[in-house]
């Protein structure tokens, strides 16, 4: 009776939570169908010992890239914002600025600009409706907090 017992309340356990690496992949998965047609989005973790910045979200465009190095400990919170063409922006703040870099190419592929500077949120523009712009919401709080993080949105509200 007792191992009854324990398998019914290990079970759920097991069966709902989503590790690291399934949480990169969905999101990356979900970010690639939603991107608009200038840039692609995603996101990567470096190794252990890349700390203290171990996060990496990279926009790369036809001739240009922006990276933005961060530990998730700094993200503040995770928002959906509506932008003006009824697609959805998906901002992710931070509670100290957090290093940008921007590279630049020009046709035949010569470094044209290479800058770093400092920036308190970023901001993901995507091709995408209501609802997953709301999972991908969850999704980014969700692997925040697995990797250090302490965002306290309330993630079941939508």
């Amino acid at each position: 009776m007792k191992n009854i017992l324990f398998i019914l309340l290990i079970i759920p356990i097991i069966g709902f939570s989503q590790t690291e690496k399934e949480t990169i992949d969905w999101i990356n998965k979900t970010l690639r169908e939603n991107q608009n047609e200038f840039a692609r989005i995603g996101l990567t973790t470096l190794e252990e010992n890349s700390a203290p910045h171990p996060n990496v979200i990279v926009i790369h465009g036809g001739s240009f890239s922006y990276s933005y190095n961060f530990s998730s400990n700094q993200v503040s919170s995770v928002k959906e914002k509506r932008a003006p063409a009824g697609n959805y922006n998906l901002m992710i703040y931070f509670d100290t600025s957090i290093m940008s870099k921007f590279h630049s190419r020009n046709s035949i592929g010569e470094m044209e600009v290479d800058s770093t500077t400092f920036v308190s949120d970023i901001n993901l523009v995507l091709e995408c409706d209501e609802e997953d712009i709301n999972r991908l919401k969850k999704a980014f709080t969700h692997y925040f907090n697995l990797t250090g993080g302490n965002i306290n949105d309330d993630l079941f509200k939508n």
